[in-house]
């Protein structure tokens, strides 16, 4: 599969330019995530354990681990949109659960489905960069998008 734009830089590693610019919201948010599955490649079993805790609770959260977590997708989807990266249009608290679900059906897939699934993921974090570059991009081209519904 062919790798382009900031998911190319990204795997290209750190430019040697040191005006680079610091990492937009979105990179922000897609490392977020990365980074919070990279403990799920160390050690399998138990992970699968963890995993299975966080399901019953992901998407109720209660403990201050949780709302921790929520708080701070929110802040950073909250500076996306006061910068012009994140569209205005869209709900904090859905964008924040739908990226929520998708890290969590990946990772889930990764733990306990992979080698029954169509497409077997070789690499944790390259597939959930993959899959938020999906989310964050969307699957229509800006060409072809209706007006946003009602």
């Amino acid at each position: 599969m062919a790798v382009r734009g900031k998911a190319a830089r990204r795997r290209a590693g750190p430019s040697r330019d040191a005006r680079v610019a610091a990492p937009d919201s979105r990179e922000k948010l897609v490392e977020l995530y990365v980074a919070a599955a990279s403990v799920y490649d160390s050690e399998p079993e138990l992970a699968r354990y963890v995993l299975g805790e966080w399901l019953r609770r992901a998407f109720q959260p209660t403990a201050d681990v949780e709302k921790r977590w929520q708080k701070l997708v929110l802040d950073l989807l909250q500076q996306g949109r006061s910068q012009g990266e994140i569209r205005e249009d869209v709900e904090p608290l859905r964008a924040e659960s739908t990226l929520t679900a998708v890290y969590f059906s990946t990772v889930f897939q990764y733990l306990f489905a992979n080698d029954q699934c169509a497409t077997p993921i070789a690499n944790l974090r390259e597939e959930l960069v993959q899959r938020f570059d999906i989310v964050l991009d969307g699957l229509v081209p800006a060409t072809a998008r209706k007006e946003v519904r009602e």
